[in-house]
């Protein structure tokens, strides 16, 4: 279901910025830590945008790997690359910041880190039709 609000917004912003205008393609930036299901997603968008100016637009989506900085020696890793448990996991996708309190760098061991990538979901870009 989390695929279908993220849907939702996206096709409400696509209509928006394109201001009754019709909608050949959007580019969208998802981040990996989203664990959203890619096909789901494209089903969902075409679903709400039946019957809009969105109708039949193709929806491009581009992954962001996720990944982690350390701040303490400036290790960058991909946290879905090292061995968690998936509840862990599933608790990190809904509360990223939650990941300070079960990894670790993998180079220093510290848990000063930041999510420097792989969060969220943007539109890159949005084609309207001629």
């Amino acid at each position: 279901m989390h695929e279908w609000a993220l849907a939702e917004g996206v096709v409400g912003s696509v209509l928006g910025a394109a201001g009754g205008r019709r909608v050949a393609a959007v580019r969208l930036r998802l981040g990996e830590l989203q664990q959203i299901d890619v096909e789901v997603l494209r089903f969902a968008i075409g679903e709400l945008s039946r019957g809009t100016a969105a109708e039949g637009m193709e929806v491009e989506v581009q992954t962001e790997p996720a990944e982690f900085e350390c701040t303490s020696c400036g290790n960058r890793w991909n946290p879905l690359g090292t061995k968690i448990d998936g509840d862990i996991m599933e608790l990190i996708h809904f509360l990223p910041e939650s990941s300070k309190i079960h990894m670790r760098c993998p180079r220093c061991g510290s848990s000063d880190f930041r999510i420097s990538g792989g969060r969220g979901l943007w539109i890159e870009s949005i084609l309207i039709r001629e």
